[in-house]
């Protein structure tokens, strides 16, 4: 390749000059250990959702606990405009199906309103709580909010979500006498 005026970078790299640097991707937000994403704000200038790549949820339910943390600790206030969705999926590089449908379940769980051609707006009416509870109450909300949407009354969820506790307390108290087996060396 001929080096010309015209091809600077060629110019430079043939007089011995490295070539510039490529542009670095952006790190995405790892919390660090034991905590959650959750349990930060962003700060000014950062994206307000970052991927947990160690989680084990969908990236759907973490956008939507993320932002159900923001609304209720008060970061988003009530009335106020949330980011677009092609804005939340540019940013944090998230398809534009998956920020829909987290908005999607906002909305349902009376967090977020639609204002058809406006854009997503918080709640007038949102209680702000930043406590930990509070997050795990939205998730519980959430797979409420599932199962209605599937038919089953309340009474029916009640029933399934009793088993479900029992079954894990039942689970539990097993564990506990086998680990007490293991210290009194029955196994």
């Amino acid at each position: 390749m001929e080096i010309t005026e015209k091809n600077p970078v060629d110019a430079k790299q043939a007089a011995g000059e490295p070539n510039p640097p490529a542009r670095p991707e952006p790190p995405r937000e790892i919390p660090p250990e034991g905590r959650s994403i959750a349990d930060t704000m962003p700060a000014a200038g950062k994206p307000i959702f970052a991927i947990d790549e160690s989680s084990d949820l969908p990236l759907w339910v973490q956008l939507r606990n993320r932002l159900a943390h923001l609304i209720r600790s008060g970061y988003f206030k009530a009335g106020e405009q949330l980011p677009s969705l092609r804005t939340l999926s540019a940013e944090g590089k998230i398809n534009y199906n998956t920020v829909t449908k987290a908005y999607r379940d906002l909305e349902v769980s009376g967090l977020i309103v639609s204002v058809r051609g406006r854009g997503m707006y918080v709640e007038k009416n949102v209680a702000v709580d930043d406590s930990p509870e509070a997050a795990i109450d939205a998730m519980a909300e959430q797979c409420i909010g599932e199962y209605r949407a599937l038919g089953l009354s309340f009474r029916d969820i009640r029933r399934r979500l009793d088993a479900v506790v029992t079954g894990m307390a039942d689970a539990a108290a097993e564990a506990a006498d086998e680990k007490r087996g293991y210290a009194d060396g029955k196994h």
